[in-house]
């Protein structure tokens, strides 16, 4: 049996899910912004009745759905069917989880953050920042598109992008796990 929130955790061998604390509610109006017009995917997806769709606030129908998950404990789905309605880049920007750090917690790094002429590799992933926007750009395409080409000036951190960025970030991503 499992889960598909890292918030679930197996005892006795039911999961116990933290329904009210698996999003914030950043994420929540994020999702909501995000979505758009998609809503209505979304609803069809886990078979909202018509009835209650119509109960949605005009402009705010996002946040109806959201709600109708959250009142039925169904928020643990969302992921599934956001990535089912080729949503993927809500749940890599908005709702997926944060990398967690590839060390470990009160490690110092030891020697200098710059690797010299060598590009970051996925061991330096930890000293690797700034570049959060753009490895979660890449990731939500490489979700999109089966080739994706990462271009730019010599020197300008192409690999490093990759491999310090998306490559420890994979997981967060369906079929990532994989590659």
């Amino acid at each position: 049996m499992g889960c598909i929130l890292p918030v679930c955790s197996e005892t006795d061998g039911r999961p116990q899910e933290a329904y009210t604390d698996m999003f914030t509610g950043r994420q929540k109006l994020a999702f909501a912004r995000r979505l758009e017009n998609n809503w209505q995917d979304l609803a069809d997806y886990f078979d909202v009745p018509a009835g209650q769709r119509l109960s949605f606030a005009p402009g705010r129908e996002p946040q109806g759905v959201w709600e109708w998950l959250e009142a039925r404990q169904r928020l643990p789905e969302l992921l599934d069917a956001l990535r089912y309605i080729d949503r993927t880049d809500i749940v890599v920007e908005v709702l997926a989880p944060p990398a967690l750090p590839v060390s470990a917690p009160g490690v110092i790094w030891q020697g200098s953050p710059f690797p010299g002429l060598r590009h970051f590799t996925h061991k330096d992933a930890s000293i690797f920042f700034g570049h959060s926007q753009e490895t979660t750009a890449l990731l939500a395409r490489v979700q999109q598109e089966r080739f994706v080409a990462v271009v730019g000036a010599s020197g300008s951190g192409k690999s490093s992008l990759v491999a310090a960025g998306v490559l420890p970030r994979l997981h967060e991503i369906a079929g990532g796990q994989d590659w």
